[in-house]
């Protein structure tokens, strides 16, 4: 009995540690322009960056609730650095929403940040 109990624990024990590393997803470690900048001039370019490989699944662009159409296609290769071309953006406040999947669990992470463009 003793030795049944003994490996249960350690079938337990090894099951935890193969799960905690599934159940890491990767946050967005930076963006640019970064999130609550205020910027001299659009970017061209959004980029987003992450701790850890992901693919992008989704990106929307919003100025005062109105969808501002890009040029974007859903990756399917999963890297930590990713961009979205962006087209041109007057003066205001922009809210980027994004979404990624985490390629070792399947999980799909998403977050909202905003920037100013104030050329004046």
């Amino acid at each position: 009995m003793r030795k049944l109990h003994t490996a249960m624990i350690s079938v337990i024990f090894l099951a935890m540690v193969v799960a905690v590393p599934a159940l890491a997803h990767s946050p967005m470690k930076s963006s640019t322009p970064a999130s609550g900048a205020t910027v001299q001039s659009a970017p061209e370019t959004l980029r987003i960056s992450f701790d850890n490989p992901v693919v992008f699944t989704n990106v929307e662009v919003r100025q005062e609730g109105e969808e501002i159409p890009v040029a974007f296609e859903p990756g399917s290769k999963a890297t930590t650095d990713h961009s979205v071309p962006m087209p041109s953006l007057s003066d205001g406040t922009y809210t980027i929403s994004w979404s990624a999947l985490s390629p070792q669990d399947g999980h799909v992470m998403q977050g909202t940040f905003s920037f100013t463009v104030a050329t004046d």
